[in-house]
């Protein structure tokens, strides 16, 4: 008969699954401990024990304090590597907008990796060449409607053109002046690269005028309305602080002769009165009359959807005629813009006569009068659906019947392809001014990566459908492209599932 080994003997040589298993029975009292202790062949102190060890085990995993700490999970691992780094590099200085030092700290402070700025300075420039490489090879033949204009970082010019439909940056470069020649130069290296616009519109800068006429005698480079509207809305904020300080000076000149009568003073300031009455009377005036041509120039002159062609210069005429007469009573502001209007009004309506080639076509296209769009582009001031909108179609929807819906799309699309400001090259300016305080300053080939950051990163949000995550070079080319580190030569890390 054989011996039965001893209880000591069996739990020494029990494995670690079957003490889990003999645990989980004690738990789950499936038998007594005593039965238990007899299958086994152990001891009732030895089963309580395995059963203390799981209890704590699992109270341990479903603690208060490990569910709290659900942020310390691992989510996925990554392969830290010298290539990896590199990425993390350029994606802090062109994505968060930080400083070499920056980099540096950030590296040390979350990875525990210690770098010094010469490496950091090394993977920046590297970006900076190839990121020139591809600046270069990309033609610029599908730039027709773009935008130049000249910003200055630390009283230094940096002369920049954007196509206004994609938002591309074909042009951002440091330069010493910003004359006429150095303009001419840097149209001529554009026009080596493809560069032949249709269409240019910029501010009324002298160089930049003089080196377009140089290189591109025959495009047209159309006047920006932003820049001269927001000449009026000075004048007219102007003009209204001073009607409003006539008011607050008259009022406590009659509480001052009020309160002299009161205590029987020799009152001397009455003829003082009429004159400040006077000077109210004139600013009241002045301003009224400068508030209702303001809104005039804005909203029917220079405003897309509107009256015709020869309505509109004769009422850019009248309000320079006003503005003339309001010029004899107080020069001040007002010269500078009457003069300004005078002097820059084909560049400035250079956009009504892009809407009315575009609208003589239309008419031929559909056999209508050109008047007819026109009044339809008058109609399309009003909200489509409002009740205004259904009031004053019914003429145009009896004229043209079924004709209608086709033609007010048209008329849509050439309204919405019609440029008139280069507010879009002022947009690429705000971006550009955001790098330049942790930089102190922005160098050439800092100016070369972000153009090529910025044309190849894609919107996040736009308020043109066609702009949404989309990049500014897939817009331009029609071509999508790798991400823009991989177009640096970095393979990018991917989850995998």
């Amino acid at each position: 008969m054989a011996m039965r080994a001893s209880p000591e003997s069996a739990a020494m040589q029990m494995s670690g699954t079957t003490r889990a298993e003999l645990a989980l029975e004690a738990i789950k009292k499936s038998k007594p401990i005593t039965a238990l202790s007899d299958v086994y062949n152990v001891s009732r102190q030895f089963i309580h024990k395995q059963k203390n060890k799981a209890v704590d085990s699992i109270n341990k995993v479903f603690s208060n304090a490990d569910i709290k700490s659900d942020d310390e999970k691992i989510l996925f691992n990554i392969p830290v590597t010298k290539s990896w780094v590199k990425q993390i590099i350029l994606s802090l200085i062109m994505n968060c907008r930080s400083s070499f030092r920056g980099v540096q700290k950030t590296l040390l402070d979350v990875m525990d990796y210690s770098i010094s700025l010469g490496s950091v300075f090394n993977v920046y420039s590297d970006a900076v060449q190839a990121s020139q490489a591809i600046n270069d090879s990309e033609n610029l033949n599908n730039v027709k409607l773009g935008a130049h204009d000249e910003m200055f970082i630390h009283n230094v010019p940096i002369l920049t053109g954007v196509d206004i439909s994609s938002l591309y940056c074909y042009l951002a470069s440091k330069e010493s002046h910003r004359d006429a020649d150095t303009w001419a130069i840097k149209l001529m290296e554009l026009e080596d690269n493809g560069f032949s616009p249709a269409r240019i519109i910029a501010d009324d800068g002298s160089g930049l005028r003089a080196g377009h006429e140089i290189v591109f005698p025959d495009v047209p480079c159309d006047g920006d309305v932003f820049h001269m509207i927001k000449k009026l809305m000075e004048m007219r904020l102007f003009f209204r602080n001073r009607f409003k300080s006539s008011i607050t000076d008259r009022s406590e000149l009659e509480n001052k002769i009020n309160n002299d009568k009161i205590k029987g003073a020799v009152n001397v300031s009455m003829d003082r009165l009429n004159t400040v009455i006077d000077h109210e009377n004139t600013m009241q005036y002045i301003s009224k009359s400068i508030d209702t041509l303001v809104d005039w120039m804005r909203n029917d002159v220079f405003e897309k959807a509107g009256i015709g062609v020869n309505e509109r210069n004769e009422l850019y005429d009248f309000i320079i005629d006003e503005l003339s007469k309001l010029e004899a009573v107080h020069p001040h502001r007002i010269k500078e813009v009457r003069v300004a209007l005078q002097n820059r009004k084909a560049k400035l309506m250079s956009f009504v006569s892009v809407l009315h080639n575009k609208f003589k076509q239309l008419a031929q296209d559909h056999k209508v009068p050109a008047n007819t769009i026109w009044k339809m582009c008058e109609l399309l001031r009003c909200k489509i659906g409002d009740d205004k909108y259904a009031i004053r179609s019914v003429p145009l929807q009896d004229e043209l019947g079924e004709k209608y819906d086709a033609i007010e799309d048209a008329v849509i699309c050439a309204l919405n392809s019609t440029e008139r400001t280069s507010c879009m090259v002022e947009n690429l300016h705000s971006r550009i001014r955001l790098y330049s305080v942790p930089k102190k300053g922005l160098n050439q080939g800092f100016l070369d990566l972000l153009r090529f950051h910025l044309n190849h990163t894609p919107f996040i949000r736009s308020a043109k459908d066609h702009r949404r995550n989309m990049s500014p070079a897939e817009i331009l080319f029609k071509t999508p492209h790798k991400h823009w580190l991989e177009m640096l030569g970095f393979k990018r890390f991917t989850q995998t599932i």
